[in-house]
């Protein structure tokens, strides 16, 4: 029974609304296996077992009821730690969030809580500090200081807005390049990242001295990430699979990009090659 937990999503979902295992029993393989290895991975940085098991009872009487049921009915999850889960602590990688516990939900997570997916909790999130600085430090500088050093931090604010919005603009027309693209090609294939997932190497912050080694050169860490802003910038959406194991061991994937709105045709796609490659292979250490 325990293999369910790595089954894809909408087998678990089956097999709950089959019967075949309830929403409760679901939620305890899953905890069993948080409680196994998250002391070592630290993958679930949030966790609420009591409300999780809560919701899937209340799933489970719902079931019995034969009330009308969503797809994701009973379905246990964890969320981004950048949603907002009302009455669940949410930080988004942030010092100062730590102890922040919104009142409300985030629209992605209301429409899951609709569509009946049972919330355990969060997986970690790294900001890595590649975020604008905060507006109200801004604004209090200019309290503190209505000339002199507050007048600069202005100046560079409305530059780094100019600089922004040339930014954008040279985004909107590589969209439309993406667009023209589009109507003589379903989709694209890529590289997700040039090497498979690097070591941990237990620093906190990490912007720019790091280096991954690619086919016995170093680069820079952030090339990770080359492949991946691609299809950001494009507006499209990128559906991930893996596809083989490298030399390591590890998985290695590709990412289907479409056009914006195409999100069916990637996961469709991603779906078919699935039957074609290796795919997911669960780790040996953890199945």
């Amino acid at each position: 029974m325990s293999d369910i937990t790595f089954a894809p999503a909408r087998e678990q979902a089956r097999a709950v609304a089959s019967g075949e295992v309830s929403s409760v029993e679901l939620v305890d393989l899953h905890l069993e296996r948080i409680a196994a290895h998250n002391r070592r991975l630290n993958a679930i940085v949030t966790l609420d077992p009591d409300r999780a098991r809560a919701e899937a009872a209340a799933a489970d009487s719902k079931r019995a009821a034969g009330e009308e049921l969503g797809l994701l009915h009973g379905l246990p999850i964890t969320l981004k730690d950048s949603f907002e889960t009302q009455g669940m602590r949410t930080v988004c990688g942030r010092r100062d969030l730590e102890g922040y516990v919104p009142k409300q939900d985030a629209e992605a997570v209301t429409r899951l809580r609709a569509a009946g997916a049972v919330i355990m909790g969060a997986f970690s999130y790294d900001r890595s500090g590649l975020t604008p600085a905060s507006n109200a430090a801004l604004l209090g500088r200019l309290l503190q200081h209505p000339r002199g050093d507050a007048g600069h931090a202005l100046k560079g604010t409305f530059q780094s807005h100019y600089s922004w919005m040339q930014a954008d603009t040279a985004r909107h027309a590589i969209r439309l390049r993406w667009i023209e693209f589009f109507k003589d090609f379903d989709v694209v294939l890529m590289p997700v990242a040039p090497t498979v997932a690097p070591p941990h190497h237990n620093r906190l912050v990490d912007k720019f001295g790091r280096s991954i080694d690619v086919d016995g050169e170093q680069r820079p860490y952030w090339d990770q990430v080359k492949w991946s802003a691609l299809a950001n910038i494009s507006g499209g959406p990128a559906t991930t699979i893996p596809v083989r194991r490298g030399r390591t061991g590890l998985p290695v994937g590709l990412q289907v990009l479409g056009p914006a709105g195409g999100d069916l045709t990637t996961i469709e796609f991603a779906a078919l090659l699935g039957r074609e490659v290796e795919g997911y292979v669960p780790p040996p250490a953890y199945s």
